[in-house]
């Protein structure tokens, strides 16, 4: 594992990768495989030569390119907010502690998830583009101002408890380019396509690649799974034709070696014998 050196570029050809990578340094480090599983974000699969986070296949897979065509990266914003106790008033704590999800009705936030099983007051809001760009600080406070209008607590109240709130602008960050991912008009089957192998050499997983369970962390696991069975498949099948090569070509040397051994050996001419009616000398 190689933490800190985005890869840039992939060569390759059926049965060999070459994966470039730029870690500290200046220099772009190679390294070479018999098989990649390529897991980078639905953007940045999408982003274009030379663009930040850019990833350059080469050569372009026909069928990657036409899979990515049906798909689209989407915007969210998730906040996280750490408070020194549960938000909600002291009489209703005992009912709530097994609540895992959240609706509210008003704000610009309306998705929240607990902390549960845990019980660590805690919460994830969730909202989806038109968030979307904005700074840290203001999302915090955004996030704070919306859950307390949806509990009916005076804000002063529940900022007071506030530890700390953490957020990503995942639309700008150049090795993400967006939140989720979704199906455009016309693009079904279009994530079923992209989890296909190229040429038992390239396999591709992440939440885009699961037809069932795109934008979600359950897909990008399950498909993380499925690329790790698709990738043991193909090095087995790989391996097993090589063996069968070598054997039919060792078959074919033994038979021709006892061929050899069973050939009659070839009768060496002799002269011609004199004729019957030559004379006798001093006839």
């Amino acid at each position: 594992m190689r933490l800190g050196s985005p890869v840039s570029s992939i060569r390759w050809r059926r049965g060999r990768v070459e994966v470039g990578c730029r870690g500290r340094g200046a220099a772009e480090e190679r390294f070479t495989a018999r098989a990649a599983i390529v897991t980078v974000p639905l953007g940045v699969l999408q982003a274009r030569p030379g663009e930040p986070g850019a990833l350059a296949i080469d050569p372009d897979p026909p069928p990657l390119r036409r899979a990515l065509r049906g798909l689209v990266m989407g915007d969210a914003v998730r906040v996280a907010v750490e408070l020194r106790e549960p938000p909600w008033p002291e009489d209703v704590t005992a009912r709530l502690a097994r609540v895992a999800f959240l609706r509210t009705p008003t704000g610009p936030f309306q998705t929240w998830w607990t902390a549960y099983p845990l019980r660590f007051p805690l919460l994830v809001a969730w909202a989806a583009a038109p968030l979307a760009g904005r700074g840290p600080a203001e999302l915090g406070e955004l996030a704070v101002t919306s859950l307390a209008a949806s509990l009916g607590l005076p804000r002063r109240r529940l900022a007071a408890r506030l530890v700390a709130a953490w957020t990503h602008d995942w639309r700008t960050d150049p090795y993400v380019r967006g939140a989720y991912s979704y199906v455009r008009v016309g693009g079904v089957g279009s994530s079923r396509r992209l989890a296909r192998p190229v040429a038992g050499t390239l396999f591709f997983a992440g939440e885009a690649t699961d037809e069932e369970r795109l934008g979600t962390v359950e897909g990008a696991i399950a498909s993380g799974l499925r690329a790790a069975r698709q990738v043991e498949r193909a090095l087995r099948a790989r391996s097993a034709r090589r063996r069968a090569r070598r054997c039919r070509r060792s078959c074919r040397c033994s038979d021709g070696r006892a061929a050899t051994r069973r050939a009659p050996r070839a009768e060496t001419a002799s002269s011609p014998p004199r004729p019957a009616s030559a004379p006798a000398a001093g006839t």
